[in-house]
């Protein structure tokens, strides 16, 4: 993909999956959050676990935006984010 259309390819991916998520059944989600529940609370621990190691320590939190900057501007994407927008749509009743 040529970088001047990277952004609305990914652009339309992430609607395309944003609309197959939401064509699975209900029963189906709350399947796959009842089988993968200890790992959303694995992910919840370290997720706020890290963000206290990482708000009691300026030079980690320096050296996370740089780096979060020099992936950004390689055309890296940040799953993680996605990844918990994903979680937390599934999870909230």
């Amino acid at each position: 993909v040529h970088p001047e259309h990277k952004q609305q390819v990914m652009k339309e991916v992430e609607e395309a999956l944003e609309k197959k998520t939401k064509q699975l059944a209900p029963k189906i989600r709350e399947l796959i959050t009842e089988y993968n529940q200890l790992d959303l609370q694995l992910y919840h621990y370290v997720s706020v676990l890290f963000d206290k190691q990482i708000s009691n320590n300026p030079k980690v939190l320096e050296k996370l935006e740089k780096f979060e900057l020099k992936n950004r501007f390689a055309g890296k994407f940040h799953v993680g984010s996605r990844i918990k927008r994903k979680i937390s749509k599934w999870t909230k009743h």
